[in-house]
């Protein structure tokens, strides 16, 4: 049977529904690795769902770059993770551990966004933006694999999905690198305020 996506008029995927998600999510972990302390079974944790990872990155932009225009894309029939009418087509990659982000070699973006959960169980999350489309000469020179010297471009030609970690990549293009965000689950639902002008 085929897995068919409803296409909605808005997107409907509410704060509302992202602390229930994000609430459910914690609980499996944590209670996983309860089990696995208790009993010392090495049940094998899965990684945060896409529906999560690219939430919490709209809530992010919406509070944090005052775009309203984000929408959780495979909602409304939009290409991406995340569609805006300022960024166009969004990239999201999530990690919660130091392995690599995968990358289709036919993804097609014009930003893209890494949201940094190492920390997530201890309240702490990192939104980092790369103002990088995946047919930028930068993106398509990134190092993949450091012994071949194969890059982004060379693996995406074979047919491949090319593979790196935040920690080969960001010191590739550090400079391109924004912080967007840095701190607490519940942060992400707070506008940043405005700062007044100073005074002469």
């Amino acid at each position: 049977m085929k897995n068919s996506k409803k296409i909605l008029k808005q997107d409907c995927y509410s704060e509302v529904i992202l602390r229930l998600r994000y609430a459910l999510y914690k609980d499996c972990v944590e209670k996983t690795n309860q089990i696995n302390k208790e009993t010392g079974l090495g049940i094998r944790q899965f990684n945060p769902p896409e529906d999560l990872t690219e939430n919490i990155t709209k809530f992010i932009l919406h509070n944090k770059r005052n775009d309203k225009s984000v929408v959780w894309a495979r909602t409304v029939g939009k290409p991406g993770d995340l569609y805006s009418d300022i960024e166009q087509i969004i990239e999201v990659k999530a990690f919660t551990s130091d392995g690599p982000c995968s990358f289709g070699p036919k993804k097609v973006f014009q930003c893209i966004y890494f949201l940094d959960m190492q920390e997530w169980l201890d309240d702490k999350i990192v939104l980092w933006r790369i103002p990088l489309s995946n047919t930028s000469e930068t993106w398509k020179g990134l190092k993949m694999n450091k012994k071949k010297e194969e890059t982004h471009d060379d693996q995406s030609k074979q047919g491949r999905r090319p593979h790196i970690s935040w920690d080969r990549l960001y010191p590739q293009i550090s400079t391109l690198c924004e912080k967007v965000y840095e701190g607490t689950f519940e942060g992400i639902f707070r506008p940043t305020p405005l700062v007044a002008p100073q005074l002469a």
